[in-house]
């Protein structure tokens, strides 16, 4: 197998296999969120087209390659199966809490960015959120969301200490939406629109007031609930890296935290959420609360919106929902 692995400090950060003449279409389709990351591919790109890879980078060992082959063997299954030749193989290791992650993106033989995997390598921790996305997806294939597209499954397997779901790629040719953009979009209009139900029907809603928060901030969720309570279907984790527009068509991925009965404006506490903590360091956690708790109503949020669709993100691990339940919430009075 020919490939090379890239660094940042001590740890990998992608590798690529393939023949040189792919790596350009491949290194596109590469992860930018954070500014190492942009960095990053930009200097992959000039590599590869000066093809200076054997000077920046090192050949994979023998057992990086099995480890290699090991993690990319469902996306080759379902490459055959469609009748695709994989040229080019990305293996992405992202940081922080993601570190048992691999992100698999692949190249056929026409050059087209095909396929891409989410691979968990602690299925105990996550693979439930994997599975969740399938789900959500392979509805979602037969109802789609009004004015949104989203990638199509193809498989998704849990084998001894690895999980893996492969599905359809990030087109190529693509932008990314900007904030204000993205909050164009919410709230989404799910098949089923929006429904009020009583605290009792829905079904999430005891593993949320399991978890450990504070005495004002159930409060908040109990004056909530109290009114009753709109659902429908949200993505719950919106940002503009998993929002792109391409072919006159806007797509949108990363459904592990979705569901089709959380509450109405959870994608809009989420994606205020999501620009607020994008690289703040988790012991703000207080700051944090106090400057989301100012950005709710220019968005049209109450307070209590904001909480309820907190406790539902919590059930899916969101962990600045988590972080930001365990602080002091305005006192009822008020908020109203």
């Amino acid at each position: 197998m020919n490939g090379y692995r890239f660094a940042m400090g001590s740890r990998p950060v992608v590798t690529l296999c393939g023949e040189a003449t792919d790596f350009t279409t491949l290194i596109t389709a590469l992860d930018t969120s954070t500014p190492k990351r942009r960095l990053l591919r930009l200097g992959l790109l000039v590599a590869a087209r000066l093809r200076l890879f054997p000077i920046i980078a090192r050949r994979l060992s023998e057992s990086e390659s099995e480890e290699v082959e090991m993690l990319t063997a469902p996306m080759h299954r379902i490459a055959t199966e469609q009748g695709r030749q994989l040229r080019a193989l990305a293996v992405v290791w992202p940081g922080g809490d993601r570190i048992h992650r691999r992100y698999v993106t692949g190249v056929d033989a026409k050059g087209t960015m095909c396929l891409f995997t989410k691979v968990t390598l602690d299925p105990a921790l996550d693979w439930y959120l994997l599975q969740n996305e399938m789900m959500l997806l392979d509805s979602l294939a037969e109802r789609p969301i009004s004015g949104v597209r989203t990638p199509r499954v193809f498989y998704a397997e849990c084998v001894g200490c690895q999980g893996a779901v492969v599905m359809e790629a990030i087109p190529a040719k693509r932008e990314h939406l900007d904030w204000a953009a993205v909050r164009e979009l919410l709230p989404l209009r799910g098949p089923t629109g929006w429904r009020e139900l009583e605290a009792g029907e829905v079904p999430w809603l005891d593993r949320g007031l399991d978890v450990e928060v504070s005495d004002s901030f159930r409060e908040c969720v109990n004056h909530a609930l109290s009114q009753g309570l709109m659902v429908g279907v949200v993505n719950g984790d919106v940002r503009p890296n998993n929002v792109v527009v391409s072919g006159g068509d806007t797509w949108l991925f990363d459904w592990e935290y979705a569901a089709f009965d959380a509450p109405a404006n959870t994608d809009l506490v989420a994606a205020l959420l999501n620009a607020r903590t994008q690289r703040t360091d988790p012991d703000k956690a207080a700051e944090v609360l106090v400057d989301f708790i100012g950005d709710l109503p220019k968005a049209g949020v109450s307070v209590f919106d904001a909480a309820v669709s907190l406790l539902y993100l919590s059930t899916v691990a969101h962990p600045w929902a988590l972080l930001l339940m365990k602080r002091e919430w305005p006192p009822i009075a008020d908020a109203c």
